[in-house]
């Protein structure tokens, strides 16, 4: 197995950006050094493709890419909605060299990073870039806000009957009723996006509920994202303003 290795100029910059432009997440914390700069960090795309990045060190002979020069090496990530993950990038300042086109070897598009890193997308021929029907739902939680979780064992447990705790995060609490099933989640504000969902849906395959959103324009306010609690998912906002959490649990 090969993985890659990447030097930046600004590692904390990059990992917010691969977090926006291709839902990455941090699969292995930073190493800060004396000085501040990160030593070394790993971010995963996807199920498993994972690179390591380092900021630019003279001691190890690493450096970032020069912006006047051409690339010398790309990275190549397999996908099943390039449209999508080009969107994405592009929207958050990513230099389209290639637009997603169809050739013998599935669609393919390329691109190069604000950090000077050239990447290429390929989505496999015959991988639908949208789901065929609706995004198959499995499931669907309402998220009430609270203002913190200390208070909430009296009303939701003792009155209503919500007695079985599924998770607690500190910030948010899966709370049922045994014998039902009726549940609900309590939130006192998300770990991760910018804002609160009113639901949760779950649904069969979210990369494909998300690349469906964006071909009808509706709009994402938190990307595809890997969350560190072992769930995949995307906020998007329905045409009445709700805010709904498009989730999955990540393999």
């Amino acid at each position: 197995m090969i993985t890659p290795y990447i030097t930046v100029k600004d590692s904390r910059a990059a990992i917010d950006w691969y977090r926006s432009a291709f839902g990455a997440r941090v699969s292995f914390e930073p190493i800060v050094m004396d000085d501040g700069r990160i030593g070394h960090v790993e971010l995963t795309i996807g199920k498993d493709s994972t690179f390591m990045m380092s900021d630019e060190f003279d001691s190890a002979g690493v450096a970032a890419p020069d912006p006047a020069r051409h690339s010398s090496v790309a990275l190549h990530v397999e996908t099943t909605a390039v449209d999508v993950v080009v969107r994405q990038a592009k929207a958050v300042g990513a230099q389209i060299d290639r637009e997603p086109e169809d050739t013998p070897h599935g669609r393919v598009a390329v691109l190069h990073d604000p950090f000077g890193h050239r990447w290429m997308f390929n989505q496999r021929p015959g991988e639908p870039d949208r789901p065929a029907r609706p995004a198959q739902v499995r499931d669907l939680t309402a998220n009430l806000p609270v203002a913190d979780l200390d208070g909430v064992d009296d009303f939701y447990g003792d009155y209503l009957g919500l007695t079985d705790e599924g998770f607690n995060l500190g910030w948010v609490v899966h709370r049922s009723a045994p014998q039902s099933g009726a549940h609900v989640q309590l939130v006192t504000r998300d770990k991760t996006a910018p804002v609160d969902s009113a639901i949760s849906v779950h649904v069969v395959d979210v990369e494909a509920a998300h690349a469906e959103a964006v071909r009808r324009g509706y709009r994402i306010v938190h990307p595809l994202t890997h969350e560190p609690w072992g769930v995949y998912r995307f906020f998007v906002q329905a045409p009445d303003g709700t805010v709904v959490n498009m989730v999955s649990h990540a393999d």
